[in-house]
């Protein structure tokens, strides 16, 4: 006869619960995620290079991930600042085109796509 095993729940942590849509997440949550150091976001609040917040959205988060590539990278702060304000006056007019937009290096300069179009900053 086979007994069952009980399992204390303190050794086996249940998964996180899942996220709603538009779901916000903490500060830390976002280091963690993202592999990031707190302080390395306060240094980007004060470049201006992203709003200051305590709760940032799945949005947010994408932006984040896509500012950290551009500094691994070793674009310069001027240059990502103009792209992301370039990419938020597009957004305004045409907030349909977000999931079309891509900031990327190219040697020195950093490049917008938006579609088909290229765009140097």
């Amino acid at each position: 006869m086979i007994k069952p095993v009980l399992r204390d729940a303190s050794q086996h942590p249940s998964p996180a619960p899942e996220r709603e849509k538009g779901g916000a997440y903490t500060r830390k949550e976002v280091c963690r995620l993202l592999k990031l150091e707190n302080r390395q976001l306060k240094s980007w609040e004060r470049q201006q290079l992203i709003s200051e917040a305590t709760l940032y959205s799945f949005s947010d988060l994408l932006v984040l991930k896509k500012l950290a590539r551009l500094r691994s990278e070793h674009a310069h702060p001027r240059l990502i600042k103009q792209a992301l304000h370039k990419v938020r006056d597009v957004l305004r007019k045409l907030p349909e085109l977000e999931r079309d937009i891509q900031v990327y290096k190219e040697g020195r300069r950093v490049l917008i796509q938006i579609g088909d179009r290229k765009s140097v900053v």
